[in-house]
């Protein structure tokens, strides 16, 4: 029960990010950028470095990051009428992932 209620947060958090298309800086050094819009830096960070693995993965190389930027925004939420969801606040995460493959 336990690792099907992981398999289902992670399937959550995952959903709540997108990934821009890798773009090519120089030879072989590329950079994808990755926004989540629940979970901060930690869920876009990690977006955007499986997407490079997957990337890499494609040519039978793995990633190596060369750099990374990231940042979280803050921002209010107000309350409606569900319990559920009482207000709070929330971060949304970006982060910038620079690398090679090899």
């Amino acid at each position: 029960m336990k690792r099907s209620n992981l398999l289902l947060a992670a399937l959550l958090l995952a959903s709540c990010s997108t990934t821009s298309n890798v773009m090519e800086m120089s030879n072989d050094t590329y950079m994808i950028n990755a926004r989540a819009s629940r979970g901060g830096t930690a869920v876009a960070y990690s977006a955007a470095h499986d997407d490079a693995q997957a990337f890499c993965h494609q040519r039978g190389q793995r990633a190596i990051v060369v750099s990374h930027d990231s940042q979280n925004v803050y921002s209010s939420m107000f309350g409606g009428g569900h319990a559920v969801f009482a207000g709070g606040t929330g971060a949304t995460g970006s982060a910038t992932i620079v690398f090679r493959c090899e």
